[in-house]
């Protein structure tokens, strides 16, 4: 079998592959020819940060004013005392600057001083378009004159600016308003802290008083007063008072019986709160009321207190239901519980209950293994 001949191009296939690759020439040398214009435009910007920033720091370093002079004629600009640098001459070029740095229309500068202040001003700088505006002449080169440089003055020499009265003033004032609420939050967490504490410290004090009525009325014992008339029991309970018959503790000198008085003594002379006391006095075999307790010393078991209320619980009779009462004095019966409630201040203290060992009947108490009697006398 033969080899088929290879084929070539045609004309009209050169001649389309030559005008695609013109055209692709074309389009690719213009992008190109853009891209080089940004670039130049950034690296022209960077130049000029860098000489305002040399410029900066040689003034600070030498102590001396020092100039950044701009030739918007030339496209150049140097440090006072260093060497010219060229911008690109495609460039669009604008200064603004001090009055009395601009020297002609093309030429100006801007000037630092040794503390880092300056004149002020800025550069701009701008791809130029490459077209004239109608009517004007073009310079030979096909550059117009002065194409795009212009140099404008700033008003007056601007060194670093520092506060005004007004700012200083509104400064202060914001100043004197956050201190002012900080030390009004912590002064109110301080009261709120000295309210707690004051108020753990009044709770520690109310149980450690209630606890020793608690062991008092504990140990309460159905004596019988020596009424000539009347043969009563010794326990006779009001609002603001309690008092009865308690086996003396062998803490405070040996056994026996003795007169227990708790009440609510008034405030007296500057004092604004009054206070639970208490008084115990020997309980004599003749004696008829509690008399002795009147002369008995007291001791004050809770200070600051504004009121203090004693209730008791039990029934009148073999037929009547227990309730609650702010007085007791029956002749043959004792309550079978007794709520002691008081109030420091503002804040009252909770009430506690406590339950009586004598049993409804007087005489009978109940101890932790037997139940008790004493026969009537």
């Amino acid at each position: 079998m033969s080899r088929p001949p290879e084929r070539g191009f045609t004309l009209l296939e050169l001649l389309l592959v030559l005008v695609i690759a013109a055209t692709g020439y074309v389009l690719v040398a213009r992008l190109a020819s853009g891209g080089v214009s940004g670039a130049e435009l950034k690296s022209a910007a960077r130049a000029v940060a860098a000489g305002l920033r040399d410029a900066r720091g040689t003034a600070i370093a030498r102590q001396e004013a020092t100039a950044l002079n701009l030739d918007l004629e030339k496209r150049a600009f140097e440090v006072e005392g260093g060497r010219s640098r060229a911008l690109p001459a495609r460039l669009e070029l604008k200064l603004y600057t001090a009055q009395s740095e601009i020297v002609d229309d093309r030429r100006g500068a801007i000037r630092f001083y040794p503390d880092g202040s300056s004149t002020g001003g800025r550069v701009t700088a701008h791809r130029f378009a490459g077209r004239l505006a109608r009517g004007r002449r073009p310079r030979p080169g096909g550059e117009p004159r002065h194409a795009g440089a212009r140099v404008e003055a700033m008003s007056g020499r601007r060194r670093a600016r520092g506060f005004t009265l007004l700012e200083t003033v509104v400064a202060l004032t914001l100043l004197a308003v956050m201190l002012g609420l900080l030390f009004a939050g912590l002064r109110t967490g301080l009261r709120a802290w000295d309210a707690g504490t004051d108020r753990g410290d009044r709770a520690d004090r109310a149980l450690l008083a209630f606890s020793f009525v608690r062991k008092e009325l504990a140990a309460a014992f159905p004596w019988r007063l020596k009424d000539p008339l009347t043969v009563k029991l010794a326990f006779r309970g009001e609002r603001e008072r309690l008092r009865f018959v308690s086996m003396r503790p062998a803490e405070i000198g040996g056994s026996g019986l003795s007169f227990v008085s708790f009440e609510y003594e008034q405030a007296r002379g500057a004092r604004a709160d009054g206070r639970l006391v208490m008084r115990r006095a020997f309980a004599a075999a003749a004696s008829a009321d509690f008399a002795p307790l009147d002369a008995a010393e007291a001791f004050p078991l809770l200070d600051g207190v504004t009121s203090v209320r004693f209730e008791y619980y039990g029934a009148e009779n073999d037929t009547a239901q227990p309730a609650w009462s702010d007085s007791w004095d029956h002749a043959q019966r004792l309550p079978t519980h007794v709520r002691l409630a008081a109030k420091t201040g503002d804040h009252a203290i909770p009430e506690f209950v406590v339950a009586l060992r004598i049993g409804e009947e007087a005489g009978c108490y109940e101890s932790s293994f037997q139940r008790t009697c004493v026969p009537r006398r």
